[in-house]
């Protein structure tokens, strides 16, 4: 019952079970069992001398018992030399209470500073995954950056998630070991900017719903203001990664971020004759994207999205100048003048 965290969660419902169990058990040795030991047993019981079992088990512990009590200080200073034997495995013992599972699959989880575009991101994804299959221990790998196409994954695109599946350990090099292998990994994905970490899925999901860290130890920082909380995070950051056998520490960006605000002008749209929705759409179309017609080869059908280039929209200056939207006349003005970015 006094069991914290993920074993807590795992074994809590077993100590109430066993517990529930002995009570009804012990509540039923002296209401139903004497009455059904009345109905059922008959005949006279036999003594101990006369049975059997009983006399094969006082045999072989009378002898035992009788040496016992005859060399005393022999028997203390045994049970004392095996006390003192077991100090050292004690000691080489670790303290975590459930060991960690071999699943056979690791789990890659970096994250990076926010502000990555979905672009860069299947890129730097892309690179993971082939150095990590260059390992010869690796069977498949597979990763995803940001969210799944659900609506209960929040994650954002600046956090990568890979399953490694592993090849059996007897296929593996002489010598090679899952800490062995998660350290050359580590160091072949040393990427700018990216923060490593290691962990097993089922694990990691486990840690993820005991404490909300994808990590095996995390640190929670609380507060009003949220500048000092990232700037309190960043000093921890620091700090940790000065720890020995730390082999990475991330501090969450939770403010900051790369944003651009485009707010119109209403009274310029209303002079071109232009309405806010139509200035969205050619804001949306130009630096987001959009699908104007689908091409056929073959029996596919593949969309056509049509967008600014990156030198014109790599500023809010060059946003302001270079994007440019049409009037009602015809005529086309850069967004610059009907809104200010």
């Amino acid at each position: 019952f006094t069991l914290e965290a993920q074993e807590g969660r795992m074994f809590s419902p077993l100590a109430f079970t066993k517990t529930f169990s002995m009570a009804g058990a012990a509540l039923l040795s002296v209401t139903l069992v004497p009455v059904l030991m009345m109905l059922f047993i008959r005949g006279k019981i036999m003594p101990e001398a006369k049975n059997p079992v009983n006399r094969f088990l006082i045999w072989i512990y009378r002898p035992i018992i009788k040496s016992v009590m005859k060399w005393k200080k022999v028997t203390i200073g045994l049970a004392l030399l095996a006390m003192i034997a077991s100090l050292y495995p004690a000691s080489r013992l670790g303290s975590e209470f459930m060991p960690t599972l071999n699943e056979g699959t690791l789990l890659y989880m970096p994250a990076s500073l926010p502000g990555m575009s979905i672009t860069k991101a299947a890129e730097v994804l892309q690179t993971q995954d082939k150095i990590i299959k260059s390992f010869p221990e690796v069977s498949s790998v597979w990763g995803k950056a940001g969210r799944a196409n659900t609506a209960t994954d929040p994650a954002p695109v600046e956090m990568f998630e890979t399953v490694i599946n592993l090849k059996p350990e007897s296929e593996w090099p002489h010598g090679m070991t899952t800490d062995k292998l998660i350290a050359e990994l580590d160091k072949a994905l040393q990427f700018p900017g990216i923060s490593n970490a290691w962990t097993m899925p089922i694990k990691a999901r486990l840690d993820m719903l005991a404490t909300g860290i994808r990590t095996p130890i995390g640190i929670k920082v609380f507060g009003k203001d949220l500048d000092g909380i990232e700037k309190l995070a960043k000093e921890i950051e620091a700090v940790v990664k000065q720890v020995p056998g730390t082999t990475s520490a991330f501090a969450e960006r939770i403010t900051g971020g790369y944003y651009i605000n485009i707010e119109p002008d209403r009274a310029q749209l209303a002079r071109y004759g232009l309405a806010v929705g139509d200035l969205q759409d050619v804001i949306g179309t130009a630096l987001g994207g959009e699908t104007v017609t689908t091409t056929v080869e073959g029996r596919e059908r593949f969309g056509v999205s049509v967008r600014y280039p990156r030198e014109l929209r790599a500023s809010p200056e060059q946003i302001a100048h270079e994007v440019l939207v049409p009037t009602a006349d015809g005529a086309m003005i850069p967004l610059g003048q009907v809104a200010r970015v």
